[in-house]
């Protein structure tokens, strides 16, 4: 599998009215297994990012992610998935934004 990857900037943002733990999840998917606003994708997490924000605090992430073909697969997409960690049950929950890339990988 040839690997390469790219550099690009994430923004969180926390209007929640107070204080927050965030955390991006990056996936590599296919069309079938992009996540929806009330399910996150299935594909296996390759990386995250973690950070805590106060009310109406932006955090800006500058990533560099991992992009290979899926499956054999060459057009794949590239999802971000933000997770908020829910203090009173100990856990982390999908909050239902994501924010995806469409890519098409040229296998030289």
């Amino acid at each position: 599998m040839n690997s390469s990857s790219v550099e690009l900037c994430i923004s969180v943002a926390n209007y929640l009215g107070y204080p927050a733990y965030f955390k991006v999840v990056y996936k590599l998917a296919l069309n079938e297994t992009i996540p929806s606003n009330s399910t996150p994708s299935p594909e296996q997490v390759v990386m995250e990012w973690r950070t805590v924000l106060s009310d109406r605090e932006e955090r800006k992430l500058l990533v560099n992610v991992p992009v290979h073909t899926l499956r054999g697969e060459t057009h794949v997409v590239l999802v971000f998935e933000l997770w908020i960690f829910d203090i009173t049950r100990g856990v982390w929950s999908y909050t239902g934004r994501w924010n995806h890339l469409h890519i098409n990988i040229v296998v030289l």
